[in-house]
């Protein structure tokens, strides 16, 4: 039996009673070790590993504390994250709690970094962008910024999100809100709402957004659902962003309105003319430099109006470049683009209108626009409505380069026949100077004046 006994492999032999006192001891020990060991004491080298990762401090300020499990829970108080070394404020990221679930087993026998879920509590995050255009969120290692987060899901209760850009005089300030996923496994929404100034002018936006988790790859596009409003402009965009810290190119369909054209301008650096309320609906994408505004319609007054436009903003000047259309079009819309009566005969209440007798609008140009971008604009209207006078259509290209703007041409079909014009104005010093060519060609006279009794007994053209 003895040798039977010893034949058996070790592990198949039933330890000696001293072996089994020695591992009971050892599992007392660890257990005890487990229930009384303090958990700060590795907040010293946690911080001090991922300031040598990222350049930037790390403090745990409150307590850090592990619940051990096959979902071992990792929960820290008071963290703080730093700034670049160029920012005036010394903290880009703060949380009052942040709680990690980790799988424990693919940690300990693969070395498998695997978080479950991430729940954070008050955090603030500051975005900005420095003096030499590079954002605050490009660490010392940006390689390690390609690699997406080993994160599942993340819940954001109570959040705030700042950006700043002082070159653009841009600043956001929104809160930041999770929301209840369509699916139980898959990542939560955001929910956001704020304001600030966006080229130094004070707007709103509020919507939703895919889960931030998006933001750690640019592999997958960003979709958001936005509402945003300046003065009396609003827009709605909805659809994805491929980079959303660097806008560099993205699709979305957006939905523009307001009282005015003109006020995009200190928003976008668009010049147009003074219109009606306006509503458009289309594509906008960008394409680094090109922005573009596809396939969009609408209506501006009582006109409707669609097309094509694209902004080329990297040039010397920025460029719009466009081909628009119209099936019927209010005469009194155009009274910022050219003279014209209102529906009731009257002078134009719009400003930048001009008097019935008048080809361009009264309203003096502001140079500064005309000298601002340049434009290469196709109009086509098929039907003018323009009640008392006899003006049937209209093709029009407005061209404008360095302070030059030419109507060539400005052409408009009148009393069955047709007026075509080309008009020159020169903005390059402070008096404009002015040509125009104007011709007219078979017109009818019994409806270019039909309540002069002579024209009604005229022949020919």
């Amino acid at each position: 039996m003895a040798n039977e006994s010893s034949a058996r492999p070790f592990y198949r032999r039933m330890p000696s009673r001293p072996v089994l006192a020695v591992l009971g001891a050892v599992s007392l020990a660890l257990l005890i070790l487990l229930l009384l060991f303090e958990w700060n004491w590795l907040k010293g080298p946690l911080q001090r590993t991922i300031e040598s990762r990222t350049g930037r401090a790390f403090v745990i300020g409150g307590d850090l504390d592990v619940d051990l499990g096959r979902i071992t829970t990792v929960s820290g108080d008071q963290l703080s994250f730093g700034n670049a070394a160029w920012s005036k404020q010394s903290t880009m990221a703060t949380a009052d709690r942040a709680e990690l679930d980790i799988e424990l087993w693919p940690l300990l026998l693969q070395w498998d970094l695997r978080i479950r879920e991430a729940r954070l509590s008050k955090p603030d995050l500051r975005l900005e962008t420095g003096p030499d255009g590079k954002g605050n969120w490009v660490l010392k290692d940006p390689s390690d910024q390609d690699k997406p987060l080993p994160l599942s899901r993340l819940w954001i209760d109570d959040g705030r999100l700042r950006y700043a850009n002082a070159a653009k005089k841009t600043d956001i300030d929104i809160s930041v809100n999770s929301a209840a996923p369509q699916r139980r496994e898959s990542a939560a929404p955001i929910d956001i709402q704020g304001k600030g100034r966006w080229t130094g002018n004070p707007f709103s936006i509020a919507g939703r957004a895919e889960s931030p988790l998006a933001l750690s790859t640019t592999a997958e596009p960003y979709r958001i659902d936005m509402r945003a409003q300046a003065g009396t402009t609003k827009a709605h965009a909805r659809g994805n962003l491929v980079n959303p810290f660097q806008w560099n190119t993205f699709d979305l369909q957006l939905e523009l309105s307001g009282q005015d054209l003109e006020d995009l301008y200190p928003l976008t650096g668009l010049a147009a003319p003074g219109t009606p309320p306006y509503r458009f609906d289309g594509r906008l994408g960008r394409d680094n430099a090109i922005w573009r505004y596809r396939d969009f319609s609408g209506v501006v007054g009582d006109s409707d109006l669609g097309g094509n436009a694209e902004f080329n903003v990297g040039g010397a000047r920025p460029k719009l470049t466009a081909t628009l259309k119209s099936k019927r079009m209010n005469l009194d819309d155009l009274s910022g683009f050219v003279g014209a009566p209102d529906a009731g005969g009257k002078e134009p209440t719009k400003a930048g209108g001009a008097s019935a007798s008048r080809v361009l609008p009264q309203q003096p140009y502001d140079l500064t626009r005309l000298r601002a971008m340049d434009a290469d604009v196709h109009l086509k209207a098929t039907r003018i409505n323009a009640p008392g006078l006899p003006i049937e259509n209209m093709d029009a290209a407005l061209k404008l380069d360095a302070g030059v703007l030419r109507l060539e041409p400005l052409n408009f079909g009148v009393a069955g026949g047709e007026i075509r014009s080309t008009i020159r104005m020169d903005a390059r010093k402070d008096t404009i100077r002015t040509r125009a060519d104007i011709t007219a060609r078979k017109l009818d006279l019994s409806k270019l004046f039909p309540t002069v009794e002579l024209s009604k007994d005229a022949v020919g053209r």
